[in-house]
């Protein structure tokens, strides 16, 4: 196949191409040149070239780049241990893989986890594609991963926020040498130590890590950052015990807690915002904050944003949403429509920039990140939990499961069945369609959810037998779903870790 009936099939299904020279031969017009229109693809392609795919929404479709060796031991470890099967190619450096876009990617056109790079795109980054020819090595779709031989895979939650962590928090950022070490030094450190070196060595690295990590609550982001660290740990000789390498990450973690809760407690001002009466200060006797965040764990959660400028707001605080939050400008819009308060452009830059010293280094986080850190969390009334009610609903039906019996197949119209080993199995649509009646309809993402919930990221796990494929929900499964319909919460040894439950 050549490069022209190649870039002609992809923009057949959607794919913008233009044609290139080598890897990078093109012009800077480029973005504009992509196209899916087989009349321009057809006179782009008069003299030749390879075929550059754009990345993006455009195209629908990010790639993940293989760089090196470790890179494809990075990217089973961003997707939980193995990679989904997809559209996949080898180049000189490594492996390919193309996954379709979604939205909550990181707005970087690359982001890099080592040596992965992952391009999202965004419509202004591309990757040379199948069959180019580049640093003289064709580029073909590996056995049953071409685009006619398998789906282009979704990027699940979990990888997602990987991608998303590393966006904001790059492999070059967290490899840039701390104030008192050469680069010379750390940069020894990072490419491991011998036996009697490695613990020093493990404590600086990570403890340089965990400074620059915006948000010490969010456990994705403190999940991808293990992750990041057992990577590192590869490369020691011999490598650390696993448990020790877990002892001593935990460690600095809670050490890294109670710095900050130190440094916010001595701070002279409360936040540093508008006051009522003019663009100084709010001043906070004892360091007691005047501004303080609750979380509210409805469905889905709400924040409420309390401070004397809103005290004319219904409730006397601005309720936002998780996107409002995190914008500066969203607040600022809030505040005039709930309180009638103006806030200036300056708050701005407060709720979102950490602030920047005379030496040009980073010291105290954005007024988001301090009361996120800070917040409070309260329940929500049981009629904002609509999950619970859910899971209730769902919870009624599989109770009528019949016992299925050995040898029998289960109900092909996905009536829900009981197996021997206490797992449930059922059709989801069938299941939907008996709950969406009544005075407590439920709608299919309303019962997505709720499973998804349950089952975290093992959702969906399936059951498929005698050309029937069903919903599966194993004994555990069943044990979280009433709990879950009880209104009880989860068991606390699932969270007593800062890193959660990790497989070793």
């Amino acid at each position: 196949m050549d490069c022209l009936q190649a870039a002609l099939e992809y923009a057949a299904i959607g794919i913008r191409v233009f044609p290139v020279r080598g890897k990078s031969g093109c012009p800077k017009s480029w973005p504009t040149l992509a196209t899916c229109d087989e009349e321009q693809v057809a006179e782009l392609w008069a003299n030749g070239g390879n075929v550059a795919a754009l990345c993006g929404a455009a195209s629908g479709i990010v790639d993940l780049n293989g760089n090196g060796p470790e890179a494809e031991a990075t990217c089973r470890r961003v997707f939980g241990g193995e990679i989904p099967v997809t559209w996949s190619y080898r180049s000189r450096r490594g492996l390919h893989w193309w996954f379709q876009w979604r939205e909550g990617l990181p707005i970087k056109a690359r982001v890099f986890v080592g040596t992965l790079e992952i391009i999202t795109g965004n419509n202004a980054a591309y990757t040379v594609a199948p069959p180019s020819v580049a640093d003289g090595i064709k580029r073909v779709w590996l056995l049953g991963c071409s685009p006619g031989e398998c789906e282009l895979a979704e990027i699940p939650d979990a990888a997602l926020a990987w991608m998303v962590n590393f966006a904001g928090c790059s492999a070059e950022e967290l490899d840039a040498p701390p104030i008192g070490r050469s680069s010379a030094e750390w940069e020894g450190i990072l490419r491991g130590a011998p036996e009697g070196a490695r613990n020093d060595n493990a404590a600086s690295l990570i403890g340089q890590w965990l400074r620059g990590l915006a948000n010490l609550d969010d456990r994705k982001l403190v999940q991808g950052l293990w992750e990041h660290f057992r990577l590192w740990n590869e490369r020691n000789a011999p490598p650390l015990p696993e448990p020790e390498l877990r002892q001593t990450f935990e460690s600095i973690y809670r050490a890294e807690q109670r710095r900050r809760v130190a440094e916010e407690a001595g701070e002279e001002t409360a936040v540093g915002v508008e006051s009522h009466t003019g663009g100084g200060k709010e001043a906070g006797g004892g360091g007691a904050p005047e501004w303080r965040l609750v979380v509210v764990e409805s469905d889905p959660p709400r924040y409420e944003l309390h401070a004397p400028q809103f005290a004319q707001a219904e409730g006397g605080c601005l309720v936002l949403t998780a996107q409002q939050m995190c914008s500066g400008s969203a607040i600022r819009i809030a505040a005039l429509e709930q309180a009638s308060y103006p806030l200036t452009r300056s708050f701005v830059a407060r709720w979102d920039k950490r602030q920047r010293r005379k030496d040009g280094s980073y010291g105290k986080s954005s007024l988001y990140e301090r009361l996120i850190l800070a917040a409070e969390r309260r329940d929500a009334p049981p009629e904002e939990q609509r999950w619970r009610v859910v899971a209730q609903l769902l919870l009624s039906a599989l109770r009528q499961a019949r016992e299925l019996e050995a040898g029998n197949q289960p109900d092909p119209r996905g009536r829900p069945c009981r197996l021997d080993d206490g797992s449930v199995v059922f059709g989801f649509t069938r299941v939907w369609e008996d709950l969406n009646f009544g005075a407590d309809r439920v709608k299919r993402p309303e019962l997505t959810r709720t499973l998804r919930r349950v089952q975290g990221e093992s959702y969906p796990k399936r059951y498929r037998e005698g050309g029937v494929d069903l919903h599966r929900l194993d004994g555990e499964d069943m044990g979280l779903l009433r709990i879950a319909a009880t209104g009880d919460d989860r068991p606390a040894e699932t969270t007593t870790s800062p890193i959660g439950e990790i497989e070793t």
